[in-house]
């Protein structure tokens, strides 16, 4: 079964419900060329994540309704972060009409990886100075970003991220955040500024679950017609 012939059947599934208006399709990342129930159970937890995070960060632009478009950082190309850059636009753009998405990782060899996701990839080196690679990052973001999503969760990150993320903005951080971290809170007042935990969610586990409904009958029908 194709991502094509996978997008054909899942075109009446929505995040925003069964209706032609908030279509947002669930689709299975595009990096692989073939969709297997085997590829999907290996990536649940990753995907389940994803969609908490991304559900977490709808929520957010709905409660502040944010119209224009939205910049998002994502910290980390490791296999939460590449699936995350390719579905954010299509579970997230309807409500702002474009989100710019880009990612961040130390390493070459995963940004070169996150490529065939994204194109917009910036490289946070560990022999540049920090603030350097924080005037990088608000460069190519265009001033900043309005949500960040961090799938690393080391002290580091997440200091940087904040001095990243725009006034108003929102950073969303996984179960997976290392250790303890300080934060100026005079600083989050000032900007306005949210720090959201993602945890997994029913609602997302209902989007996994639906995935794979699809993927199971597919498969039977595949061997049905076969036989």
């Amino acid at each position: 079964m194709t991502v094509t012939d996978f997008e054909n059947k899942l075109d009446n599934f929505y995040l925003g419900g069964n209706t032609k208006e908030n279509k947002v399709e669930v689709l299975p990342p595009s990096r692989n060329p073939v969709v297997t129930m085997d590829t999907c159970e290996e990536s649940e937890k990753h995907v389940i994540l994803v969609y908490s995070a991304l559900l977490a960060a709808k929520r957010y632009i709905e409660k502040n309704e944010r119209k224009s478009n939205v910049t998002m950082l994502i910290v980390g190309a490791n296999q939460s972060g590449i699936i995350a850059a390719e579905y954010a636009p299509k579970m997230l753009a309807y409500l702002t009409g474009q989100v710019n998405v880009f990612i961040a990782d130390s390493s070459i060899e995963r940004l070169m990886a996150a490529e065939e996701v994204c194109s917009d990839v910036i490289c946070w080196s560990a022999d540049e100075h920090e603030q350097s690679l924080v005037e990088k990052t608000k460069s190519a973001c265009k001033g900043g970003a309005d949500l960040i999503l961090d799938f690393i969760g080391t002290p580091r990150t997440i200091q940087r991220a904040m001095k990243i993320l725009n006034k108003g903005g929102a950073f969303l951080i996984g179960p997976d955040a290392l250790s303890k971290v300080s934060i100026n809170l005079c600083s989050l007042i000032a900007q306005q500024q949210s720090i959201i935990g993602v945890v997994e969610t029913s609602e997302a586990v209902s989007l996994y679950d639906s995935l794979l409904h699809h993927l199971v009958t597919s498969s039977m029908q595949s061997l049905t017609l076969k036989d």
